[in-house]
Order: structure tokens, then sequence, then C-alpha cells
């Protein structure tokens, strides 16, 4: 497969894009053309349309490379080699490439570099989507700000080929003073993680519910990417000796309780992650009105108080971890799916007559206002 990769020289390694990337460019254009962009920006014209799809893939590519390149200034800094060619997929590099840092902290830094850097890309886009600027800014800063948020999620799963599986590594190397035994079962460990994914697709597809079978598509889709990702790049062997074991009663009261908290938070944070079919309805954003209202100076009268533009989130499918929220909070209610986009529609179509109905409420406003000032309307 990197017989066949377009190579991109960055710093000292070269990034390869391979095969993977034909079907990941086509299908993350179609998902941003036919269903982000018409779900959230339901007036914009076709052309608009995939004018601004274009313009935001090729952006996040960019915020990938981002990613990427967050890893190379990571392991300079802590002392770590690069390696010569850097797999790059959709959802960021294969973690198994990389070399192992001197230490097991510097281990830890190099792979967090990554999420870290997409989490800081994400907070970027939003502090853009929050001057509000202009309808196109805001489509393509929000997408932006979902698709980094979850690169950065993904990675954290703890498994190679991702860069949760060098923190599986760097927490047993240093706690636990076994690394050896982690590089003998890590490959092992993806691809179970990959089995429980495929299996967990398969599951969401035979329930029969509103968009299961696009859940159910898109969890097996992930799952054999992250498959390609770990079996297409053999992994370093490990050649260092294991450090000295720590004294027993640290091992016991100390290394292993700290061990298990952070193996379990990253194992939590995964499940919190696994799609569901269900669906909900949320409180969502409430600004103030008067910034949205142009009057005059001549015509402006002191007020008390703020009129708050209330809305309702929806959203099918969600998160195991959306569906935990939803049974503890009284404020969030758990739905069918087809309760939020009936079966006899679509997405695109619910999306385009909200904003109807948000265009239609702005007409009556306005007219609500003109008789109030005597005007006859």
């Amino acid at each position: 497969m990197m017989k066949f990769s377009l190579r991109l020289p960055l710093g000292r390694s070269v990034v390869l894009f391979n095969l993977t990337w034909l079907v990941g460019v086509a299908a993350g254009l179609w998902a941003i053309g036919a269903l982000y962009i018409p779900i959230v920006s339901a007036f914009l014209t076709p052309l608009e349309t995939w004018i601004l799809a274009v313009i935001t893939g090729v952006i996040s590519l960019i915020c990938l490379v981002g990613h990427v390149m967050a890893h190379q200034w990571a392991a300079r800094a802590v002392g770590s080699e690069l390696p010569p060619a850097i797999p790059l997929y959709p959802v960021g590099d294969a973690a198994q490439v990389w070399p192992a840092a001197p230490t097991a902290w510097r281990e830890a830094v190099a792979a967090l570099a990554g999420p870290m850097a997409s989490l800081g890309l994400a907070g970027l886009a939003y502090l853009l989507w929050n001057i509000q600027l202009n309808a196109y800014l805001n489509t393509v800063t929000l997408f932006l700000i979902l698709f980094n948020t979850g690169v950065a999620a993904i990675n954290l799963v703890p498994c190679l080929p991702l860069d949760g599986g060098r923190l599986m590594r760097a927490i047993v190397w240093g706690l636990l003073a076994r690394p050896a035994f982690w590089a003998r079962i890590e490959r092992r460990w993806g691809l179970v993680v990959v089995a429980g994914l495929t299996g967990w697709g398969f599951f969401l597809m035979s329930q029969q519910v509103r968009f299961s079978g696009a859940t159910g598509a898109g969890t097996l889709l992930l799952a054999g990417l992250i498959g390609v990702m770990l079996l297409a790049h053999p992994g370093l062997p490990w050649t260092r000796p294991d450090p000295a074991a720590p004294p027993l009663w640290s091992m016991v009261f100390i290394r292993l309780p700290l061990a298990f908290l952070l193996i379990g938070s990253l194992v939590s944070l995964t499940l919190l992650l696994v799609p569901t079919n269900n669906g909900l309805e949320a409180p969502g954003i409430a600004p103030p009105v008067e910034p949205m209202v142009v009057v005059p100076d001549a015509y402006r009268q002191p007020v008390r108080g703020s009129f708050l533009l209330t809305t309702v989130f929806s959203q099918t499918p969600i998160t195991a971890g959306e569906w935990l929220l939803g049974l503890v909070s009284p404020a969030i209610r758990l739905v069918p799916p087809e309760q939020i986009v009936p079966p006899d529609t679509t997405v695109q179509e619910v999306a385009q007559r909200n904003f109807q109905m948000l265009d239609d409420s702005q007409t009556a406003a306005a007219a609500v206002g003109l008789r109030l000032a005597g005007y006859e309307v």
C-alpha cells in the first residue's frame, strides 16, 4: 500500500497518503456536501454547498497534517527519533510507526501531542464560530469543531494504531515496568478492539430502527479503517531491557491503582463514544434577542431585563455517553429516532422545514412590531 502512496515532505519525515484516501476523499466530500451542510445551512444554493464542502474538506485535511506536526514537534522536544515515513489516514496517523521515546513519561507527552493539537484546533474553530461573522464561516468552523474534537477523542481509544495505544505503552512501561510484555500483546489487543467494534456495528444494523443501517455501516467503516491502519503497518519491535522492578509496596499501593485508574479512564472514554440507535432532545442555546434587533437611536427606549431566544437541540443517533446523560439529567429527554426524523422524510427536509419556520417567525415578529408601532401591515 505504501508503494502507491502520495508523499508529502514534512520536516525530517514524509507523510504518506495511501489508496484509502480515494475512498476517504469521496466519502468525506459526500458527507459534508450531501449531509452536513444541508442540515446546518439549509438556505445555501447547491453551488454554494459544494464549494463550501470542498473548502471544508481541504481545511480538515490541513488539520490532520497539523495533528502529525504536533507529534513531530513533541518527539523532537523529548529527544525521540522521528520515523522516516508517517502514514496518514482520515482519523490520524498510524501510531505504531513512531519509535518509543527515551522514557515512559516522554512517550506519554509525545503521544498526547496529537490529540491535544486537535483539541486546540477545535478551540480555535469555536472562537471563530462564536464571532458569528457570516453564515459561510459559521458552517465551516462548526464542522471543524466537530471534526477535530472527533479526531482527538478517537485517538484516545487505548489501542494501536491510535495514539491511545502509545499511552497504554507509556502507562504499562512507567507504572508497571513491563514494556516488553505490552509490546508482545499490543497488536492483538488492537485486533480485539477492531473485532468488538465490528460486532457492535452488526448489532446496530440488526435493530431495524430509523438510521440503524447508516449508524451500523458507519461503525463498520471505522472498524475497517482502524483494522487497515493496524495491519498495513507493522509495529517496531521492543529491543530495550525492562526497567528494574519497583518495590512491592510501591507496586501494590501506588502504581497498580494508578495504572488501573488511567487505563480505566481511557476505556471508559472509549465506551462513552460508542454510537447507539437512540435520539435525544435537550435545551439548545439561548442568546439574547437585543443584539439581533437594530433600532435607530431616536427610537430607543430604556428597558430592563432581556428577552432570550430559546431553542431545542435534537439529535439522532447519539453516543452511549449522551444516552447515559439522558438517563440522569432531567433537562434531556431520550426519544425514539423516528420522533426526530419521521420515517417518511429525510434529515435534509427536516432542516429545511426548521429553517423555513425560523424565517417565517422573523417575518411574523417584524409584522407584529410594525402593528404595535401603528402601521397597517
